[in-house]
């Protein structure tokens, strides 16, 4: 098949069929002598013939010339019937010394064509034209002397219109032939063959138009033939007529599109205007490895325009590659790849794909030594998973995540970072799947996320996203947090938030900053993470040992003051964690009098987020005495109330509230809420039909406890608590109204329950 710039494609058995009714095997062209009348000089020197310069005939070619430049006498192969020699010309002998038992003559078949005895011979003609194409396809060193291709071209050129179809088929065949030899190509496109070719692909007849596309894709790799097919509606033609008629038809047919794409952007907007994406995704079932792989060579070129991605889904292409995958390798499934790795960056695609198509992408992770090939599963797998999470759940099925994790502990050359982060982002955006998350917690996941974590030699990008993965992990499964903390995942934390510069740090110069940048920029990528992981071992694990051994926890606080809101949050969280611990020892440090102050602080804060954190340790506090000591010191209740009253965060409010509902057993804080007119306040949050469900739950928690007493009961009474508290009592909400009912039922304790006024109905 064509893939060279001398090789061409062989004669179809359609061709070679038709082609047996002109010369009997082994029968050689017989000359025809041309007409003396008509010649006055020798072609060949150029002298006058005269009485004395006599005209002979060339007993190869037929045609007149000197003696002098007939002076040879040589056996004629095929045409001389004894083994007596006979006169021929100087070129003929030259080619019967060369090739002494090769029939074949050029300037015999050029003399034919141009006999007027053989005006009329269709079959003579014919003849003529078939042996110019043999030549030429043989490569005939003839062709190759001086004004030989010149005379060929002349005398083969009138024939190829206008004749009869079988002297036109051979015409064409023999100008296809001269074009796949690369050192007459620019002479056959000078002598304007490019436009009969073209002209050719309309025609009604199949085999000259098969012809004529084989000599356009020989040519196709110059612009000028580019050019022409456009200019003359070519391209259409080739891909709405060529695949039908026959295995050769598509061959040539891809073989020119394939120039086309290969040829520029400009070519690959033509194919997508005219279709193209269509018929090649019609080619895809071919058993044509040839075609197969130039097919998907030329829609991992469109696929680079963005505009031809949904029309390659439209078309099936992508099922049909997908198909391709088990079944071949090499070029084949790296085009297939290339394509796929860019048309899922469509979301929109992604979405329409069959997920038994896409698990056949998971087999494909064990080939590593095929960098490229890689790259391009993994980006197809981060596309798809990223867009519809059946897929994620579909991979973590099919056994991908422990090829994904034996990926990331290799290492190699360059193409390797990109494989790590796609397998980083897969996880990254499924690991919330339970599927994918039980994988790799119950797998190897966590060691060695923790051992890439720790690592001074990976991109800062991958440890951080590592630590993101265990931060997220760990938030979810206590199994996770079981078994980080029991390979010392506290210790990797601490070292990572107490910002102390890394030994033996590998300096990555194509970040393009120094080595001391590298070393802040790294602290600075592990210090939020590796504080939202702490946070999450805080919950339930007994790490207050290693924080103290470490003396790491006023590091912890230090950093809650940040001025990176994402730093001061993942702080308070582990100061919150801390509150919340279990382990006596942890909350006595969040109590201690050089540590209540800063966190207490923070509810003045602006951020409204970090100000609500702050309120969710403090709510965690305040049943401590110390805690509700401070908070009278720096008058913190107000700051509460402000926040109840006035901030439209619903989840701040209800934070504030269950603080305030903390500290109601101190008489010091009734006298602060009472002066503040903070039972109006609450009175109004449970009537307001705005009121978020979370917030009204604080509330009511809060007076339950707070009318225990009887003076707080009445005073409540008189607010109107007892009408507030009823309207929530038939919420849809059962735990709100659950709550009301519970501080209904205190306030009935505490006065007299004939003055407590609800409503029949209630």
């Amino acid at each position: 098949s064509y893939g060279g710039t001398s090789s061409s494609f062989g004669d179809s058995a359609a061709l070679a069929l038709s082609m047996q009714s002109l010369m009997a095997p082994g029968e050689a062209e017989q000359p025809v002598w041309m007409d003396q009348n008509e010649i006055s000089n020798c072609p060949i020197c150029a002298i006058e013939f005269s009485v004395v310069k006599r005209k002979h005939h060339c007993r190869c070619c037929g045609g007149v010339v000197c003696g002098p430049c007939s002076g040879q006498q040589m056996n004629v192969p095929g045409v001389n019937k004894t083994a007596s020699k006979e006169r021929v010309c100087n070129p003929c002998s030259k080619h019967l010394t060369d090739q002494a038992t090769h029939q074949g003559c050029v300037l015999r078949s050029c003399v034919n064509l141009s006999a007027k005895q053989n005006a009329t011979e269709v079959k003579a003609l014919a003849v003529a034209c078939k042996c110019l194409a043999d030549e030429a396809q043989s490569g005939s060193p003839q062709l190759d002397e001086e004004g030989v291709l010149e005379k060929v071209l002349m005398n083969l050129i009138p024939y190829t219109r206008g004749v009869d179809p079988q002297i036109q088929r051979q015409a064409v065949r023999a100008l296809a032939n001269l074009a796949a030899q690369e050192t007459h190509r620019s002479k056959t496109m000078e002598a304007g063959t490019v436009p009969i070719l073209v002209d050719m692909l309309a025609s009604q007849d199949d085999l000259l138009r098969l012809q004529a596309a084989r000599g356009i894709a020989l040519l196709c790799s110059e612009e000028v033939v580019r050019q022409a097919l456009i200019e003359m509606r070519g391209v259409n033609t080739i891909i709405n007529t060529l695949p039908a008629e026959s295995d050769e038809g598509q061959a040539i047919m891809i073989s020119i599109l394939e120039a086309l794409a290969n040829a520029g952007a400009q070519y690959r907007v033509l194919l997508r205007e005219h279709h193209c994406v269509f018929t090649l995704a019609a080619c895809l079932t071919t058993k044509n490895a040839g075609v197969l792989e130039k097919a998907t060579n030329i829609l991992a070129l469109i696929a680079s325009d963005h505009q031809a991605r949904r029309a390659i889904f439209e078309s099936g292409a992508v099922t049909a590659l997908f198909a391709l995958l088990p079944n071949h390798g090499g070029k084949i499934r790296f085009n297939a790849l290339k394509v796929l790795s860019v048309v899922t960056s469509d979301s929109g695609v992604c979405l329409q794909l069959a997920e038994r198509d896409v698990a056949k992408l998971a087999p494909l992770l064990d080939h590593h030594d095929n960098v490229q090939q890689l790259q391009m599963v993994m980006s197809t797998i981060r596309n798809t998973s990223s867009s519809d999470e059946r897929f994620a759940r579909g991979f973590a099925m099919a056994g991908i995540v422990p090829k994904l994790l034996n990926l990331l502990q290799r290492t190699g050359p360059q193409g390797w970072a990109s494989i790590h982060t796609d397998a980083l982002s897969f996880f990254l955006a499924s690991c919330t799947i339970d599927a994918v998350r039980d994988a790799l917690v119950q797998g190897s996941g966590v060691m060695v996320l923790s051992t890439i974590a720790s690592s001074t030699e990976r991109q800062i990008s991958e440890i951080e996203t590592c630590l993101n993965l265990l931060s997220t992990l760990t938030s979810f499964s206590a199994d996770c947090r079981r078994s980080l903390f029991e390979i010392g995942g506290t210790q990797m934390m601490l070292e990572c938030i107490q910002m102390k510069p890394i030994a033996n740090m590998k300096h990555d110069a194509s970040l393009g900053i120094s080595a001391e940048e590298q070393q802040m920029l790294m602290m600075s990528a592990k210090l939020g993470p590796a504080l939202q992981v702490m946070a999450n071992l805080c919950e339930d694990q007994p790490i207050w040992d290693v924080i103290a051994d470490a003396r790491a926890e006023q590091t912890v606080l230090m950093h809650a003051s940040s001025k990176d809101q994402n730093i001061s949050l993942a702080a308070l969280r582990c100061v919150m964690s801390l509150a919340r611990s279990t382990d006596a020892r942890s909350r006595e440090f969040v109590l201690r009098s050089d540590v209540l102050p800063s966190l207490i602080g923070h509810l003045s804060s602006k951020d409204e987020s970090i100000a609500e954190m702050a309120a969710g340790v403090i709510a965690e506090l305040c049943t401590d005495r110390r805690c509700r000591d401070e908070l009278l010191k720096q008058d913190a209740v107000q700051k509460l109330l402000r926040m109840v009253s006035s901030s439209r965060n619903d989840s701040l409010r209800a934070k504030a509230v269950h603080a305030i509902g903390g500290m109601c057993a101190d008489e010091r804080f009734w006298d602060v809420i009472t002066r503040s007119n903070g039972l109006t306040m609450l009175v109004e949050l449970l009537f307001n039909p705005n009121s978020a469900g979370s917030l009204k739950l604080g509330v009511c928690n809060a007076i339950g406890d707070l009318v225990v007493d009887r003076n707080h009961a009445l005073a409540f009474q008189r607010a109107g608590g007892a009408h507030a508290l009823t309207s929530c009592v038939g919420m849809q909400d059962k735990d709100t109204a659950a709550a009301a009912a519970h501080a209904l039922g205190n306030l009935a304790k505490a006065i007299d329950s004939a003055n407590v006024q609800i409503d029949d109905t209630t």
